[in-house]
């Protein structure tokens, strides 16, 4: 896998300098610039899943000229200048667990791999609570499937749609609810934690998400700094305008 070794001039160029779909059919360039520009001197970790033919690896590679590239894939491994992709089935917890630890900490995580909601949410809890490192973005990718009522992709049934629980968006829908806890009565709170739970994701990871923006066919990330842990634990003054009078009285 060839790389090459150019700086463009910004994210736009080297999305489309790689060939990427990021550009050419996402249009993602929209979006990413935002969260990712303040890290494209960083000497820190990147990590994609997802590698099929390589191209945006290529982006990542020349957008961040001083990052090391961690790529993830099912069906391959290799590795190179200032990259190393390795061999992970993003289905198995075992081994997204292993593999977190082995590469360590990294600014930004992007999933682009199977796009089957449960892989993207087991893999969201994995690796944005042992990977990505305080105020880091993470990424996911071609959130369309969590839409599809019928149909396959890489061998896995895809029959979600709207409101369908097991999709990847009802869980983030309910992340902007759990940022907002604050301003929740406590039977509203246990109740959304337990559905963020049964999606498959811990407190840990739900309580260290600062910000969640949608946008067309990704869901941007941002993991909480560490001064902004100072916001938790306090008593909203409007309390009683939100409680449940018989349970929180």
């Amino acid at each position: 896998m060839t790389m090459e070794s150019s700086v463009p001039s910004d994210f736009s160029a080297a999305a489309e300098a790689s060939g990427s779909d990021k550009f050419h059919h996402h249009g993602y360039h929209r979006f990413y610039p935002y969260y990712l520009d303040r890290f494209r001197h960083s000497q820190g970790n990147l990590v994609e899943i997802g590698i099929d033919e390589g191209k945006s690896l290529q982006l990542w590679h020349q957008y961040f000229p001083h990052a090391f590239i961690h790529g993830i894939d099912i069906n391959m491994q290799a590795k190179g200048n200032r990259y190393l992709i390795h061999q992970c089935d993003q289905s198995n917890a075992k081994q997204l667990q292993l593999l977190g630890n082995k590469i360590g900490k990294a600014f930004a995580v992007i999933d682009d791999g199977s796009h089957i909601p449960e892989h993207q949410l087991l893999t969201f809890n994995c690796f944005f609570d042992r990977v990505l490192q305080p105020g880091g973005i993470y990424i996911l990718e071609d959130i369309e499937v969590s839409y599809w009522r019928r149909g396959s992709l890489y061998g896995y049934q895809t029959q979600y749609g709207l409101y369908n629980s097991r999709s990847l968006m009802a869980a983030m829908k309910l992340l902007v609810d759990w940022i907002n806890r604050e301003f929740l009565a406590i039977s509203d709170r246990e109740s959304t934690l337990s559905r963020l739970r049964d999606a498959g994701l811990t407190k840990n990871t739900c309580d260290a998400v600062a910000s969640v923006e949608f946008a067309h066919n990704c869901i941007i990330i941002r993991k909480r700094e560490d001064w902004e842990w100072s916001f938790d634990n306090r008593t909203y003054k409007f309390f009683n305008y939100v409680k449940d009078q018989e349970k929180d009285s």
